[in-house]
C-alpha cells in the first residue's frame, strides 16, 4: 500500500507564498502586489486551480490591461476635446470608459475570453498601476502595461502552487526490475 506524503498546511502555505509577494514592490520592479492578490483570489471563485480555469484568467487578463491601456492614452490624447475645465475632461472620460467597457463586453462574446471578471480584474489592476506610480518605469502607461500583466499571470500560478504544495502526492514507484 502507498502512503502519501502529508501535505504542507494551506494557512502557512499561502501565507508564505502572500508574503513572498511583498518581494515584488522592491526595485526595481516597483510592482503593486494588488494585481497578484487580485488574479489569485478569483480562482477559488470559479472552481479552484485547474488548468482551464487558471488559461481563462491569463486569456483574459492582459486583454483588460489592454483596454485599461487604452482608456488612459486615449485619455491623454483626447481629454481636452470637449474643453479644458474639469466638467469636460470628466465627460470626455466617460465617454472613453463606456467605448471601452463596450469593447471588452463584445470582447467577451469570443469563446476564449468570456471569462469577463478576468477582463475587469486586468482593466482595474492596470487603472491602478498606472495611476498610482507603480511597475519599472513609473508613469510610463506600458512598463505599467508590461507590469501589470507581469504580475495578473502570477496569481493564478500562486493558487495554482498553493494547490499543489497543500495536496498529498503519492510517492513515486521505484522501477520495477525487469528479470532476464
Amino acid at each position: 500500500m502507498l502512503t502519501l506524503i502529508r501535505r504542507v498546511p494551506q494557512e502557512l502555505t499561502i501565507a508564505l507564498l502572500a508574503a513572498l509577494t511583498a518581494l515584488f514592490t522592491l526595485a526595481p520592479l516597483n510592482f503593486g502586489p494588488w494585481a497578484i492578490f487580485l488574479s489569485w483570489a478569483p480562482i477559488y471563485l470559479i472552481g479552484g486551480p485547474t488548468r482551464e480555469n487558471i488559461t481563462s484568467f491569463w486569456r483574459t487578463l492582459p486583454v483588460g490591461a489592454a483596454c485599461g491601456l487604452a482608456v488612459l492614452v486615449l485619455f491623454q490624447h483626447y481629454g481636452t476635446v470637449l474643453g479644458s475645465s474639469t466638467a469636460a475632461g470628466a465627460a470626455m472620460l466617460v465617454v472613453i470608459c463606456f467605448v471601452m467597457t463596450t469593447v471588452m463586453m463584445y470582447l467577451g462574446r469570443i469563446p476564449a475570453l468570456t471569462l469577463l471578471p478576468g477582463m475587469f480584474i486586468g482593466f482595474a489592476s492596470y487603472l491602478a498601476t498606472a495611476l498610482g506610480g507603480f511597475g519599472f518605469d513609473p508613469g510610463n502607461p506600458y512598463a505599467a502595461f508590461v507590469s501589470v500583466v507581469v504580475m495578473s499571470l502570477l496569481g493564478p500560478a500562486l493558487a495554482w502552487l498553493a494547490g499543489y504544495l497543500t495536496t498529498p502526492h503519492a510517492p513515486s514507484k521505484p522501477p520495477v526490475p525487469v528479470r532476464t
